[in-house]
């Protein structure tokens, strides 16, 4: 109970964390793409003509690069232990606490024993009277966001 508790109060800075990771992949994608079609448009007229045709095939070409770098999952999607990570460097006083809490697992089929369950609800507490979620700042969210709007518009 306590360990799905933890995970709960975790999960707005795993939130903010993959909203972030995703959106630069958006505007990565993006001006890669804006990238490709602009080549492949340089490519087209130093050889010689413009045709709709290559037009049509340079934006199909670029759209689906942009895809690919959206959906491509980078490695060390961020998890408990990064987000604890996170409140940890934000919270100095917890000196190891919450990456300590993450960590414990208990027996399969056996509860957890007395100071395992103390050093989950502590840290529970804390983030009961703290502000865990701005751990995780809204500022690169909101950067990230517009940067992937600028790459989709720069296609």
């Amino acid at each position: 109970m306590t360990e799905a508790l933890l995970k709960s109060q975790l999960a707005p800075v795993l939130r903010r964390q993959k909203q972030v990771r995703f959106w630069r992949r958006v505007g990565l994608g993006g001006v890669a793409a804006a990238g490709v079609v602009l080549g492949i448009l340089v490519l087209q007229v130093a050889v010689g003509g413009v045709s709709p045709w290559w037009k049509t095939m340079a934006l199909a070409l670029g759209m689906a690069t942009m895809v690919v770098l959206m959906l491509r999952r980078p490695p060390g999607e961020p998890d408990s232990r990064s987000a604890a990570l996170l409140v940890e460097s934000r919270f100095p006083e917890l000196k190891g606490l919450v990456l300590t809490a993450v960590q414990q697992v208990g027996a399969p089929g056996a509860p957890l024993n007395y100071l395992q369950r103390c050093l989950l609800r502590d840290a529970v507490v804390h983030s009961r009277t703290h502000d865990w979620p701005s751990a995780a700042p809204s500022g690169p969210v909101i950067l990230a966001r517009v940067l992937g709007v600028l790459g989709i518009a720069a296609l």
